[in-house]
């Protein structure tokens, strides 16, 4: 079985999650790799995920989540790779994005079976 570990680094996603409303549903990088592309459209769609979360936490934190998917885009594992600290903020992000979520397929040329990438969510507190 052939698999490509990926880590989609913190900078462009964190800092993105952490200005919601500056956001605009876009990420910038960094990634790391080949296929930074689909990295982006990975991170852009955990994004667009989290922006429409109505959670409720007096506390807020970063979970450093971990995911793996097959060729068809599908989510076949989940690992809290590092908890934020808070139960709750653990539990949302396990939420975010659950096994057998379904990402785009991998594109053309993507030769993996599978990929592991490794996303930091940031929620901030919302009383």
């Amino acid at each position: 079985m052939r698999r490509i570990p990926t880590i989609i680094l913190a900078c462009g996603l964190v800092l993105a999650l952490s200005m919601p409303s500056r956001a605009g549903g876009r990420i910038n990088g960094p990634f790391v790799g080949k296929h930074q592309d689909y990295q982006r459209a990975v991170a852009t769609v955990i994004l667009n995920r989290m922006l429409n979360t109505r959670y409720r936490s007096e506390s807020g934190g970063v979970a450093l989540l971990a995911l793996r998917l097959d060729r068809s885009g599908t989510v076949t594992k989940t690992t809290l790779a590092r908890s934020s600290g808070s139960p709750d903020i653990d539990s949302l992000a396990r939420a975010t994005v659950p096994v057998g979520f379904a990402f785009p397929p991998f594109p053309e040329g993507m030769e993996a079976r599978e990929i592991d990438i490794t996303v930091p969510l940031r929620f901030g507190a919302r009383p």
